[in-house]
């Protein structure tokens, strides 16, 4: 993950092949990828347990959005930041 600011605006690219910019608000799927808990040629269930973990027991916030688990670019870069300095 590589992150960039400017101007106040977060840029952010999911390790993916080729690398893409990561969306504002991402879901599941796409916050495994971020966080580098999958890649794209693994299984979509691979990796959920420790996202759901970091939810639980680290503090990662979410936001539901109908029945689906939504993670902010900001947040994940706010819980990686913490996760960095301990």
């Amino acid at each position: 993950m590589s992150e960039t600011i400017v101007q106040g605006t977060v840029e952010a690219w999911l390790p993916s092949k080729p690398p893409r910019p990561a969306p504002a608000l991402m879901n599941t799927e796409t916050t495994l990828l971020f966080f580098n808990l999958r890649s794209d040629t693994d299984p979509p269930t691979k990796g959920k347990n420790t996202l759901h973990y970091y939810v639980a027991v680290h503090g990662l916030k979410n936001v539901l959005i109908g029945k689906q688990s939504m993670f902010t670019l900001r947040e994940c870069l706010r819980f990686l930041r913490e996760k960095e300095s301990r």
